[in-house]
C-alpha cells in the first residue's frame, strides 16, 4: 500500500461533486494514475466512499477504468486508479 507521498504531483482535473481529482506519477514506477480523495470525515460521507470503493472492487472489466489501490491521506479518502489517455 501507499501514501500519498509517494506519488508526484502531475496534473490537476476538474473537481467531482464528490472528491478532487488529480493526475500523479507515482514514484517507484514512474507510472501516471489517477487520484480520486474524498473528504473522509462524517459516516455517511465514508458509507458513500466505501460504497464506491467495494463497487469498484467488484466490477473490474477491461471496459472499466482500473481500481489499483485505496489509502487514508489524513482527513482524505484517497482511491488510485489507472490513467486513461
Amino acid at each position: 500500500m501507499h501514501i500519498i507521498r509517494d506519488y508526484e504531483a502531475f496534473s490537476p482535473f476538474d473537481n467531482d461533486i464528490l472528491g478532487n481529482v488529480i493526475q500523479l506519477r507515482q514514484k517507484d514506477t514512474n507510472k501516471q494514475v489517477v487520484i480520486k480523495k474524498f473528504l473522509y470525515i462524517s459516516s455517511e460521507k465514508k458509507k458513500i466512499v466505501d460504497d464506491e470503493i467495494a463497487m469498484l472492487i467488484l466490477t473490474q472489466s477491461n471496459h472499466i477504468v482500473k481500481f489499483l489501490e485505496s489509502f487514508i491521506d489524513g482527513l482524505d479518502m484517497c482511491v488510485v486508479m489507472e490513467f486513461c489517455s
